[in-house]
């Protein structure tokens, strides 16, 4: 039966301390194997295991964050359990699947923005599955039992409430996963039981319904895959013999292109985090194989798409098995194990908070000007129910893009790509059809580039 919780309880006040572009917050509890979604301006984080006297239990808290106002809520699973996948589609946050005291669970809780919630089920109970989800389909892939690896896909319609039924191209677990356009990505991943790690790529049109095949460049599970400015890219991984991968592939969804970049700064696996803030994609966490068991680490990959360059920046604790979330211009690590697993490692309860300077512009949500970056301009209304407006003034003639991106860093609409002259300008972005949510624009006038934030209710 599932359990239904309609009170939310404020119970932390939020302390936060300095790191200079970091500061800190806290969850309950010391939590690892959490799973982070993102619905609004507040950040999920579910489930997980946490210490209780000297054994590790499973939990069924849902830990709740508001960005803009600092304060935390709680709500309840139907069902403790650790290494859930999730995912946040149709005004709806997706928790599937997971292990409940080590036992594979097949339990879908949805949860809506209105507090409610309900269950569904997968067609098996299987944990290290990958999920997601466009306009009214999400897709729940692959994953496991501790003993037997599938290629089933389970695919709900969110506005008829029906199931269906699809299959991988190869059976495995552990991929990286991430939706651009059209297309959701289910790349790499294994099967434990005879240490294999694959380099497939499966790739599902949500307009067509169809599934399409790649390849990285190299097999791997485990890989962190973010999208930022319409581009695809997948991080680390694990190979086959356990060792961590800094193999980076890109997929540009404008031209269909595949490339690799990078390497990371230091290889990474098993548990690592990625994210998009503002465009920009961070790679977060976990590192590399030792001893049996997950080193952490503090160095965050940092990689910008339009330049294609990479930077690093510390995170205040070295880190594995926690969950990161971006929501505007934050970026969120909660939880995890500092430095390594048991039993040399501590459950953490921070979570650091990394706020952006190239988003930092002070944006006024009223129709006042914003802090100038490439041009004089306002955004009016914002926020915006159905449409606002762009004016602005270019310094000098020239090549202009001007691109709106969700808080994930996808590509939403490109509304200028063109020459122009020194005049002003006035754009219309229509978003009507765009959930309620923060967006991001950016605006680049030849070599110089602006941005700033959109909130749509």
């Amino acid at each position: 039966m599932k359990k239904i919780t309609f009170v939310s309880v404020c119970f932390l006040l939020t302390v936060l301390f300095s790191y200079g572009q970091w500061s800190t917050t806290h969850l309950l509890n010391g939590t690892i194997r959490m799973s982070g979604a993102v619905l609004g301006n507040k950040a999920y984080f579910a489930g997980g295991m946490v210490v209780s006297g000297s054994d590790w239990i499973d939990t069924d808290k849902v830990e709740i964050y508001e960005t803009e106002t600092g304060i935390w809520e709680m709500e309840y699973l139907s069902q403790p359990r650790q290494i859930i996948s999730s995912t946040t589609c149709g005004g709806f946050i997706f928790f599937a699947g997971g292990l409940n005291n080590w036992v594979p669970s097949s339990r879908v809780d949805l949860f809506n923005s209105l507090g409610l919630w309900e269950s569904k089920s997968l067609s098996i109970p299987r944990f290290a599955l990958s999920v997601a989800g466009k306009d009214e389909i999400v897709l729940f892939a692959g994953g496991g039992s501790l003993s037997q690896v599938y290629n089933r896909v389970d695919i709900y319609n969110i506005n008829t409430q029906q199931w269906s039924v699809d299959t991988l191209s190869i059976p495995r677990t552990n991929m990286g996963c991430a939706v651009a356009g059209d297309l959701a990505f289910f790349a790499g991943g294994g099967n434990a039981a005879n240490s294999v790690v694959y380099s497939r790529v499966d790739m599902y049109n949500f307009s067509t319904g169809t599934w399409d095949t790649a390849s990285l460049s190299q097999a791997r599970s485990f890989p962190g895959v973010t999208v930022a400015q319409g581009k695809v890219i997948f991080a680390g991984g694990s190979l086959s013999n356990g060792v961590s991968s800094g193999r980076v592939d890109i997929f540009d969804t404008q031209t269909g292109i595949w490339d690799t970049t990078g390497p990371l700064s230091i290889p990474r696996a098993f548990y690592s985090q990625s994210a998009t803030v503002c465009g920009i994609a961070y790679f977060v966490g976990s590192g590399s194989f030792g001893g049996g068991w997950n080193n952490g680490t503090d160095t965050i990959d940092v990689y910008d798409p339009v330049e294609n360059d990479w930077s690093v920046i510390t995170l205040p604790n070295k880190v594995t098995e926690n969950a990161v979330v971006a929501i505007g211009n934050n970026l969120l690590s909660a939880g995890g194990f500092y430095e390594n697993n048991p039993p040399n490692g501590i459950a953490l309860n921070t979570v650091e908070i990394y706020t952006d300077p190239v988003c930092s512009y002070g944006v006024n949500v009223g129709n006042t000007s914003e802090k100038s970056v490439t041009v004089d301009r306002t955004v009016y209304p914002n926020p915006v129910n159905q449409s606002t407006t762009f004016s602005y003034t270019l310094k000098e003639p020239g090549q202009v893009t001007l691109q709106i991106f969700d808080s994930f860093g996808r590509l939403v609409d490109e509304l200028v790509n063109t020459y122009q002259q020194k005049v002003e300008q006035q754009v219309l972005w229509n978003a009507e059809a765009c959930p309620a949510g923060i967006y991001f624009y950016r605006i680049q006038a030849g070599n110089e580039v602006g941005s700033g934030k959109i909130i749509k209710w």
